[in-house]
């Protein structure tokens, strides 16, 4: 998540990559701020949730390759909300991870495979708020299946004491005992990350295993270690 007036605060480097992940609340009424914002800061990858874009809609981004997960239609209902997408520079050697089948959360995956660096995978993620707040973890074990050293970022909708939330939600306390069973870390910053009365979810939250770098943590400091399994919630 990004605030217009300092984004330089949400931007995360990691192997030598700028990461930068933000619930957008809608891309189409701000595609001049997302380009001015790439243009001035041009980080490797974006990560963008609640995209709220629907089949034959065109989003592109000069430089940027475009991978997006719209939310599906059902019972030709009109929808309303959700998708994902991540944004990547054309420079970077990646390949689109096609999205599995999912039942509480939205995700659009990719993979990188940098020169003299171990491959992962990159999912920004959308966890809405009405999803069940436990059965949501069998969609994170199937994302972190996807490819070696995963990393997880959007907003997943939780509450904690922990990052200044007065209450903590049936979804963190699930989410707790989902990264004690997998041997995962939690680490969290103490105060809430919204930013505007005009953002999105209060607290958009980072997932990932082994190594991830996040408030400009860089590989090899003693608080991103790079061989403990981590799970990170901005």
């Amino acid at each position: 998540m990004f605030n217009s007036a300092n984004p330089k605060n949400k931007i995360k480097t990691l192997h030598s990559l700028t990461i930068v992940f933000w619930n957008a609340n809608g891309v189409r009424n701000r595609s001049a701020d997302i380009r001015n914002f790439l243009e001035e800061h041009s980080p490797d990858i974006f990560l963008i949730q609640e995209t709220k874009l629907r089949p034959g809609i065109n989003f592109s981004i000069p430089n940027y390759d475009v991978y997006r997960t719209d939310r599906p239609q059902r019972n030709n209902a009109p929808t309303h909300g959700g998708g994902t997408g991540i944004l990547i520079k054309k420079s970077l050697p990646h390949h689109h991870i096609p999205t599995p089948q999912l039942h509480f959360v939205e995700a659009t995956s990719i993979s990188l495979n940098l020169t003299n660096k171990e491959p992962f995978t990159v999912t920004s993620i959308y966890i809405p708020p009405d999803t069940d707040s436990t059965l949501y973890t069998l969609d994170l074990e199937t994302l972190i299946q996807l490819g070696p050293n995963p990393i997880i970022c959007g907003d997943f909708n939780a509450q904690h004491q922990n990052w200044g939330s007065p209450i903590n939600t049936t979804r963190v306390k699930e989410l707790v005992r989902f990264t004690q069973v997998l041997g995962m870390e939690i680490l969290a910053p103490p105060s809430p990350t919204r930013f505007g009365f005009n953002s999105a979810q209060l607290n958009p939250s980072s997932t990932g295993r082994k190594w991830i770098c996040i408030f400009r943590l860089y590989q090899g400091r003693n608080y991103c270690p790079k061989s403990r399994e981590t799970i990170l919630i901005k």
